[in-house]
């Protein structure tokens, strides 16, 4: 017998901990931030999951920019900007979130290793008024 596989954070679960976000009993303990970042990355292919999480990501990111960094949420924020490429909604919350990030040192070194500025201008491209 191998190894037990390791189960994803559920749907239920995921959309909780997104909610948690919310909640100002909750914003500043660092778990918040890295259960939310975990929820986006064990649910990938669920938009739903993936738009409101990047929208919470994004407003968690105005108070509390170093939790969501050491988190992963600059990472994570490129997977899902990548994944979801032609949904316009999450991809003004990815470029928003990784504005505010960016405002700090280690994000910024985060975002230009993992991928974002290629990211921004996809979503730019694809999403610019003309």
């Amino acid at each position: 017998m191998g190894p037990a596989k390791k189960r994803g954070m559920s749907k239920e679960e995921a959309l909780q901990r997104i909610k948690d976000l919310e909640d100002p009993m909750y914003e500043d303990h660092i778990e918040t931030y890295n259960l939310v970042v975990r929820a986006l990355a064990d649910n990938m292919n669920n938009p739903e999951i993936q738009r409101k999480g990047q929208w919470a990501i994004a407003l968690g990111a105005i108070n509390q920019p170093q939790f969501l960094i050491q988190a992963g949420a600059v990472e994570q924020t490129v997977k899902t900007m990548n994944r979801w490429p032609l949904d316009e909604r999450l991809q003004a919350d990815g470029c928003e979130t990784l504005r505010l990030l960016c405002s700090k040192q280690e994000g910024m070194q985060r975002a230009l290793e993992g991928g974002a500025i290629e990211a921004v201008c996809r979503a730019l491209a694809q999403h610019s008024l003309d």
